[in-house]
């Protein structure tokens, strides 16, 4: 009698194992209940920060509010985005989830408003996000509050709603990536914290040599080819009244404004007055750089280039961070004006020329 019991313990039991694994989700499932939100339509998208999203499923909401998304396999490691008209809210997966439930009213969601089970990474980050939304936080306290997030993907999304590509907050961004770089460092969430890491710095670069560039100060060398690959230096000018004129042959506002460089060159390139244009074209450029130097009548030979675009070593140098941009020098090499351009360039070189 003993045995028959055990038995057949043993088989219900193994019976009941096989219909909880049967009944167990394989795949990501996400039950939303959001008032407000009747009879509308529901997407979730994977969020890459990039411009790149892509649409991962789209239902129809019941007309209490209720939808789910259910995915075969489970969702790979990201940030997910659920967008109802024009409301969205994020949701942060670390690849792990199965079952993830929210609940919410819809005009809230966006501010993070929110209740969630089942992904405590968007627990954490809607803590915050919703303390920042309602300028409750500081902005020392805010930096605290994303180093203290857990997971490195809701930090960095959190970032960038705050900071955006301000590199005033670089050291934010480097704690992130780093975070990023040990957990996912081949994710494209980490290629993307990269490169933003990249062009904030080389944005603080570029602005601390714009404060280095001012009036009275001594114009730094450039030194580069030609299109035909002779050499120019800036400093080879000195004695003379320079435009240092940087430009694209791609940048309209540089052409429309190269025919007022051309009559003042024309006028008073005799009497001591010279050009030294830099050029941002691109690397496969430098054929349109040659045809907009002929057509417009760019005849003074100082024309030079890295062939760089924004990365010019020139433009870094002189903190150009929009073209045109110019800077007018003196007969000693030092900046004498930064930007003359249109009816200000013909008086100010004029002026220059007088000065002993």
């Amino acid at each position: 009698m003993i045995k028959k019991l055990s038995f057949s313990f043993i088989a219900f039991s193994l019976l009941s194992l096989l219909i909880s694994c049967a009944s167990a989700p394989k795949g990501t499932v996400i039950n939303a209940m959001v008032d407000g939100s009747a009879n509308l339509q529901a997407y979730l998208d994977k969020f890459e920060m990039n411009n790149k999203n892509a649409v991962i499923q789209k239902v129809d909401i019941k007309n209490n509010g209720e939808f789910t998304f259910e995915s075969e396999d489970k969702l790979s490691e990201g940030i997910y985005r659920i967008r109802i008209g024009s409301q969205r809210f994020y949701v942060f997966i670390d690849g792990t989830e199965s079952t993830i439930d929210i609940k919410g009213n819809l005009t809230e969601m966006s501010k993070g408003n929110f209740e969630i089970t089942g992904s405590p990474a968007t627990q954490e980050y809607n803590q915050v996000f919703n303390k920042y939304v309602n300028r409750e936080l500081g902005l020392n306290e805010l930096k605290e509050s994303i180093a203290g997030i857990e997971n490195p993907l809701a930090a960095f999304h959190l970032a960038a709603q705050a900071f955006r590509n301000d590199y005033n907050y670089i050291d934010v961004y480097k704690d992130i990536h780093t975070r990023l770089a040990a957990a996912s460092p081949d994710s494209d969430y980490t290629k993307t914290a990269a490169s933003l890491l990249s062009s904030l710095e080389a944005t603080k670069q570029q602005m601390a040599m714009r404060d280095r560039i001012k009036v009275g100060e001594l114009a730094p060398d450039i030194k580069l080819p030609s299109p035909d690959g002779k050499e120019y230096a800036l400093s080879q000018l000195k004695g003379k009244v320079v435009l240092l004129d940087f430009w694209a042959s791609w940048c309209r506002p540089c052409r429309m404004e190269n025919p007022n460089v051309v009559k003042v060159y024309n006028k008073y390139n005799k009497k001591g007055f010279e050009v030294f244009s830099v050029s941002l074209d691109r690397s496969n450029g430098k054929n349109a750089w040659i045809n907009a130097i002929e057509k417009d009548g760019l005849t003074w030979p100082y024309h030079v280039s890295d062939l760089k675009y924004w990365n010019s070593a020139p433009a870094k140098m002189y903190g150009v961070s929009g073209i045109p941009k110019t800077f007018l020098i003196d007969k000693d090499g030092k900046i004498a004006e930064i930007n003359p351009r249109g009816p200000k360039l013909e008086p100010a070189v004029i002026r220059l020329l007088q000065s002993t």
